[in-house]
């Protein structure tokens, strides 16, 4: 059958005024900030500073400003950063499963899952979250602690504070960061992340390691950096805290023996898999598992609409997304998961290949579905669930092959 191919201006009411407001988002979202280093220093210091001293102690406030600073240097690297978005985590599926990557990863936390065969069943005890699912968060994350830290926590999430238009969560963020500071014992040339501000092997923003680390060795100190005890422990209680089920499998993959429309996809959509099976949605696994009973609340996953897998995922598989909100994150976790148990093989339906689109067109593509009256979610460029159920759904009122995602 042949499949309509979605172009990004199809749509009518697309007037100027919401042309223009669409291209001023755009840009605000995306603008270079000042890269100019004298306005970064000068805004440190008569802005940030200032605002963030209140209450501090003067010992406290004067190792803090030392550290937050940047030199020139360490600005450009930051600045040329900035602009790296999850664009991959919503747009090219195919290229997130690499197959050779993923084997490669399954093999090593097969023999991490056999090293801390003890550690894993005492958190597991605890926490209530299997060990294939910690090892592939770790794998996502840091590479099993592999992956070099380049970036001072502290420092960065100031520069982010001026640099991203997400400042505000990142001013949140910052203050917490503080609030570690001053409560664990943990000095400032240990705190190690990313870019963003996110720590140490599980990558937690400083609001979860506040919320979520944990000392699982008792040794006085919650070391997410350098200790896989505290690294996997914490990794399972922000599982745990954020709602896992244990013995509950996280989905599977399926096919259909008759039309089940892509729009019904999404967690609003939820019904128990005996209901699924009598719309025509098939298990392609050949008996289900004990984990994943007919009466279980599930909903229909369909990352890349009609051009890749399709899958019935449960409570779980959202619970993982609280760790990235990302479909392609989470479904990646759960996959490399499945492969650490022994369930080998890639899935049974491979992506097809679509026409690559900017993050640009993707929000023009969402402004001209908003004017026609559809939810596409959060207005960001990116295709989440609702953006593709909205595809469809404009899809059906034009009588058109419904794919839920975009094609030139």
């Amino acid at each position: 059958m042949a499949k309509y191919k979605i172009k990004i201006n199809p749509l009518p009411k697309i007037t100027f005024l919401s042309l223009v407001i669409l291209l001023i988002a755009f840009f605000q979202q995306n603008k270079a900030l000042s890269s100019d280093f004298n306005n970064y220093s000068h805004w440190l210091n008569n802005v940030l500073i200032p605002k963030i001293s209140k209450d501090l102690e003067d010992d406290f406030l004067k190792e803090m400003i030392k550290d937050i600073s940047l030199n020139r240097s360490q600005f450009e690297k930051l600045n040329q950063t900035k602009n790296a978005i999850r664009i991959k985590d919503f747009i090219f599926p195919e290229s997130y499963f690499n197959e050779t990557r993923l084997k490669t990863r399954a093999d090593y936390a097969k023999a991490l899952k056999d090293k801390y065969k003890l550690l894993l069943k005492k958190i597991e005890k605890k926490y209530r979250v299997p060990p294939d699912i910690l090892l592939a968060i770790w794998a996502m994350e840091s590479d099993f602690g592999r992956v070099k830290l380049k970036y001072l926590t502290l420092n960065t999430l100031a520069f982010q504070v001026y640099a991203s238009h997400r400042s505000g969560f990142f001013y949140r963020e910052l203050l917490q960061f503080i609030k570690l500071l001053k409560k664990e014992k943990i000095s400032y040339d240990e705190l190690y992340g990313s870019s963003l501000g996110a720590m140490g092997q599980p990558q937690f923003m400083p609001s979860s390691y506040n919320r979520f680390a944990v000392d699982f060795d008792s040794d006085g100190k919650k070391d997410i950096w350098k200790n896989e005890k505290d690294v996997l422990a914490s990794i399972a209680n922000f599982l745990n805290v954020n709602g896992w089920t244990n013995n509950l499998g996280w989905g599977t993959e399926i096919k259909s023996t008759s039309p089940v429309l892509c729009y019904l996809e999404g967690p609003d959509n939820a019904k128990p898999i005996s209901s699924w099976y009598d719309s025509g949605v098939k298990n392609i696994q050949k008996k289900l598992s004990n984990s994943f009973p007919k009466d279980t609340q599930t909903s229909l996953l369909y990352p890349k609409g009609e051009y890749g897998p399709r899958f019935l995922v449960t409570k779980n598989f959202y619970v993982l997304k609280t760790y990235n909100n990302s479909d392609l994150y989470a479904l990646y976790v759960a996959h490399l998961s499945d492969r650490i148990r022994g369930h080998n093989g890639a899935f049974r339906t491979g992506w097809e290949k679509t026409s690559p689109l900017t993050q640009a067109e993707i929000f023009n593509l969402q402004n001209a579905l908003i004017d026609n009256g559809l939810n596409v979610g959060t207005h960001d460029g990116l295709i989440g669930h609702k953006t593709r159920r909205a595809i469809g759904l404009w899809q059906e009122r034009q009588q058109k092959n419904i794919t839920c995602f975009p094609n030139k």
